[in-house]
């Protein structure tokens, strides 16, 4: 699941597995207008009950997955910011 908060400032994406439990994961994330996708600098590590949270710090539109070896996530899209902008 990904999210944005309220301010849109923040991303975060959330996520269980069953079976990779303890391992770290590589985010990869594209924003809107880009046609690849960056790896993240920053890896996540899988929780002993299988949950993991990512979070970034950006107000576009992103699309997010995660790999672990060969095995790939689903890819998540979180909205761009909506709203006015603060100044």
């Amino acid at each position: 699941m990904g999210t944005r908060s309220a301010n849109g400032a923040r991303i975060e994406v959330t996520g269980t597995t069953t079976h990779l439990t303890g391992v770290t994961l590589t985010p990869w994330f594209q924003f809107a207008g880009r046609t690849t996708y960056t790896q993240g600098k920053a890896t996540v590590t899988v929780a002993s009950d299988g949950t993991f949270t990512w979070t970034r710090k950006t107000s576009k539109q992103t699309q997010i997955y995660f790999t672990h070896d060969t095995t790939e996530s689903n890819t998540v899209v979180i909205a761009a910011r909506t709203g006015p902008r603060m100044r």
